[in-house]
Formats: C-alpha cells, structure tokens, sequence
C-alpha cells in the first residue's frame, strides 16, 4: 500500500529544505551566491556529482547545487574532471575580481 500524496509530498519538502541548508545556496563548484531568478546565469540549479549517464544515482548524496553556468559547462564530466579543468578556474577567478570589485575600499 502506498501512502498517501500529501505525506510524500511533506516528506520531499523536508529532504530539499536539508539539501538546501547543506549547501547554503552556494555553487558546489565555483562558490557563486546564487538566486532563484529565471534565466540568470546564477540561476540555482541541481547537479548530478557523478552523472546519470556514467551510473550515477539521484539519491541526496550525489546531487548538488551548481549555478546553470556550471551546471552546463560541467556537462556530462564527472565533478572530479570538471574541477581539474582550466577553465573552472578562470571562472572562479572572475567571481573573485567581482567580490573584490563590490567591496568598498577600507579605510585607514
């Protein structure tokens, strides 16, 4: 017997709300903040950390947050080869520079 619509809905509610404080609206690979706004680039989005298509689950533990730019730059890579791609960094390296840029310049 299956139970009822409304507790398996409850219950998916409280394991997104656990995956969503576990990863603090954060891109898992280049620590973007992200929002919720359609076709933003930060967009948040869910990423496979070993994808589908090399026998990856969709259980919580394989799934993260990815901004949509990373998420589509990661493509069907494994997240252990997209970290060690060049242009990863680069990309992280410009979120830097815009955090830097953003910040007031100290006083003293």
């Amino acid at each position: 017997m299956t139970p009822p619509r409304y507790l398996i809905r409850a219950w998916w509610r409280r394991r997104q709300v656990r995956f969503l404080l576990r990863h603090n609206t954060l891109c898992t690979y280049c620590l973007c903040e992200m929002n919720r706004t359609p076709g933003d680039a930060r967009q948040l989005t869910v990423d496979h950390w070993v994808p589908r298509s090399a026998g990856g689950s969709n259980r919580l533990a394989n799934l993260v947050l990815a901004c949509a730019t990373c998420n589509r730059r990661k493509g069907s890579r494994s997240a252990f080869e997209y970290l060690a791609s060049p242009e990863l960094f680069a990309r992280m390296l410009t979120i830097a520079q815009e955090k830097i840029a953003r910040e007031p310049a100290s006083r003293g």
